[in-house]
């Protein structure tokens, strides 16, 4: 379908339409669960009193908690690897070139962002005490280095 040929207006309509059936998939889901509870604790609580079902009942969505997330790291753990063997094959393909500074901090903050944001705040905090050595150190990057003649 062309999202191009529909107005604004359908296509608002469509998205909020969708919205609308994931909310509502999402409470049918969490109606189930609490019956799936309730159902678990009325069948345990014949058996083992009211604590020992209210455990049994806790223990059972702990696990399926748990296994839920095992499955989620599994998941994340082979897109970000399938991403990084990507990236190595693209970067393979590049023309090798010398990186200078800035195209290596560049790298380095979209690879490690927090990293590269406490690099920040340190370099403003020594800026901030010693303007000088910022003035200097900023002409001797920009400068373009001298040729030697042999």
């Amino acid at each position: 379908m062309n999202l191009g040929a529909l107005n604004p207006g359908a296509i608002l309509k469509r998205v909020l339409s969708g919205a609308a059936a994931a909310g509502a998939v999402a409470a049918s889901a969490g109606v189930a669960v609490v019956a799936a509870a309730f159902a678990l604790y009325a069948l345990m609580k014949e058996w083992i009193g009211q604590p020992g079902a209210a455990a049994v009942v806790a223990l059972v969505f702990a696990l399926i908690a748990g296994g839920a997330a095992m499955v989620a790291a599994n998941m994340a753990a082979g897109e970000k690897a399938a991403q990084a063997q990507a990236e190595a094959k693209r970067l393979a393909e590049l023309p090798q070139q010398e990186t200078g500074l800035f195209e290596r901090a560049l790298s380095l903050a979209k690879e490690r962002p927090f990293m590269a944001a406490g690099a920040a705040v340190a370099a403003g905090l020594i800026a901030m005490r010693n303007p000088a050595m910022v003035v200097t150190l900023i002409t001797g990057a920009l400068a373009k280095p001298a040729r030697r003649k042999l």
